[in-house]
């Protein structure tokens, strides 16, 4: 656990007092966030931008879809997707599943789901990161 220091106005000389108030004011705040941080303070939808996507997802043999799959996207400079959950009824992946794509105009073209057995419907939760 980490413990900041903070400007504390007492410790300083009754000239400076003045000056050493407008300073805490400003970086005693700051000081109080990145102990927050650094004390696992972070959270994924807080502080990263991304967004869930939602869609069922049969493949082939070779982790290629079944069907057309196109799914709009609302974030821009999108640097991949994680796969959270891969539900079957049943059926479970046979690796960690992973997602080929390419994007165009905020639509993301899946174009391999790896890591699912051949011909059963997944629900997928996936995370795409900015």
């Amino acid at each position: 656990m980490l413990n900041v220091k903070k400007i504390n106005v007492s410790d300083f000389s009754k000239g400076n007092v003045a000056d050493m108030q407008k300073l805490a004011r400003s970086l005693n705040p700051f000081f109080d966030s990145i102990q927050q941080v650094l004390n696992k303070g972070l959270t994924v939808s807080e502080h990263l931008p991304f967004e869930y996507l939602y869609f069922d997802v049969t493949v082939d043999a070779n982790g290629t879809p079944l069907a057309n799959l196109k799914l709009p996207i609302s974030l821009t400079n999108v640097k991949g997707m994680l796969i959270i959950k891969a539900e079957a009824s049943g059926s479970f992946p046979t690796a960690n599943p992973f997602i080929s794509f390419t994007i165009d105009k905020n639509i993301a073209t899946i174009s391999k789901v790896l890591g699912l057995p051949a011909n059963v419907n997944f629900k997928m939760t996936v995370m795409v990161l900015s």
